[in-house]
């Protein structure tokens, strides 16, 4: 019996984060190969909530998608040795809320093509060091290209070919178009002001940068020595994920979250990041953060 070789479908989103594929946390999900029900096809993987489900239809990949859009590919960018963005166009969408155009599609090396249309069943994963959402295909094992009037579904060995209507029809049946899914609503939040920012911060720090190691093109990884603690305890941890552009030897003021897992990240895109040399900012937030003492 055929078995479909093993992948792991969401941890791209957190190896997009850290520049290290299979790595996860628990906002991610994991693929495994299985015979469920004797399908050579059947997949199962797990939710955050380690909750153990199957994709073998349309109606689970709709289903555990968090956007289900049919989509071209406007161009491609090599963030870093064989993780590639694509910015795809939102031409319809069945399932959830792209909120813009377009959005950035993130994959493997020569996965998709540019100019070609494709169906997108897609999970969403939202972090302070990406300029946007990071969005990736839930089932890597296809690709659903669209092609004179056709969709060809193509595998790891196999292309099949289905009409679009059909494909549609299914995806719009789907009991599950309206459902919400875990990561729906998990958007990084910006912040109007320094004061709700701290407040929305579990730890707010001054630190020196030591090592500056670059991950790919949006994302590097610090390690620092904490001068000072203003709000939270960050106990030994002195690495964590920023955007590129930070420079070893600068100070600068971080506000970041912590996880249930204990993950901590920066509380937002905009104004998490503050360089010393950042004058009014540094200064106007010092004062802020010295009166909360």
């Amino acid at each position: 019996m055929k078995k479909i070789n093993s992948i792991f479908v969401f941890l791209v989103l957190l190896a997009l984060a850290t520049g290290i594929f299979f790595l996860s946390d628990n906002r991610l999900k994991r693929e495994v190969p299985t015979d469920t029900n004797n399908n050579p096809d059947s997949k199962v993987f797990y939710t955050s909530s380690s909750k153990l489900v199957s994709i073998d239809t349309i109606d689970d990949l709709v289903k555990y998608s968090d956007l289900v859009i049919i989509g071209t590919v406007l161009e491609s960018e090599e963030i870093a040795d064989g993780q590639l963005k694509y910015v795809v166009s939102v031409d319809k969408c069945f399932k959830g809320n792209a909120g813009s155009e377009n959005i950035d599609v993130y994959e493997s090396k020569d996965t998709l093509v540019c100019n070609k249309q494709y169906i997108f069943f897609l999970a969403m994963s939202d972090y302070p060091v990406y300029p946007r959402e990071v969005y990736t295909s839930i089932d890597k094992d296809k690709l659903y290209e669209i092609s004179n009037g056709k969709v060809n579904i193509y595998s790891f060995d196999s292309i099949r070919e289905d009409s679009v209507e059909n494909i549609i029809e299914n995806i719009e049946r789907s009991p599950y178009i309206n459902q919400k899914t875990e990561h729906s609503n998990k958007k990084v939040i910006e912040y109007d002001s320094t004061e709700n920012l701290i407040a929305s911060s579990d730890h707010v720090v001054k630190v020196s940068i030591n090592m500056v190691e670059k991950i790919n093109k949006y994302v590097s990884l610090i390690n620092v020595n904490v001068i000072e603690q203003y709000k939270g305890d960050l106990g030994k941890r002195n690495e964590f994920y920023v955007p590129t552009g930070l420079e070893a030897g600068n100070e600068y003021l971080l506000f970041l979250q912590e996880s249930e897992n204990g993950i901590v990240e920066l509380t937002s895109r905009k104004g998490s990041i503050i360089g010393k040399d950042n004058l009014k900012d540094w200064n106007e937030s010092i004062d802020i953060l010295s009166d909360r003492k």
